[in-house]
């Protein structure tokens, strides 16, 4: 085998290995979007909330949110939801009407505070993964801010 015909097949192998060699979509969220145009692909076009962008994504894709205090969301596919700059900064809040997140599994939410959620299980986050998230004032009759 010569060498062209070899660096052919591994470049084969690499294309094989990768999947299908898309990367995930972005969608992005800016509470002071003043041009909010679905799919919500980049800050020029970026949802004014949450759940309008995880509505947009498909499995696998992953949503950014930048700072703001933001409506409660429910995610039923496997997603990123993240904050660019962490929980000081961005906050989803359930007004004490509502529990904050309610995620399935698969689910990974990153970087939010949680807080003013309240439901009969987990007042503010709900069946997900969370990571460097803050959870305050929230309520429930099991699981207090969280639950499973």
């Amino acid at each position: 085998m010569n060498a062209r015909h070899h660096l052919t097949l591994f470049a084969a192998d690499l294309l094989l290995a990768s999947g299908t060699g898309l990367s995930a979509a972005g969608h992005y969220v800016d509470v002071n979007s003043t041009n909010a145009t679905p799919p919500y692909t980049n800050w020029t076009t970026a949802a004014t909330n949450i759940q309008d962008a995880v509505d947009a994504a498909v499995a696998g894709d992953e949503v950014l949110v930048t700072n703001g205090t933001y409506q409660p969301i429910g995610v039923g596919k496997p997603l990123s939801v993240r904050s660019i700059n962490g929980p000081q900064f961005t906050v989803i809040s359930g007004v004490y009407a509502a529990r904050c997140v309610d995620l399935n599994t698969g689910v990974s939410l990153s970087g939010f505070t949680l807080t003013q959620g309240t439901a009969y299980t987990g007042g503010g986050a709900y069946q997900c993964t969370l990571n460097n998230c803050t959870l305050s004032h929230n309520s429930a009759a099991i699981g207090g801010a969280a639950y499973e």
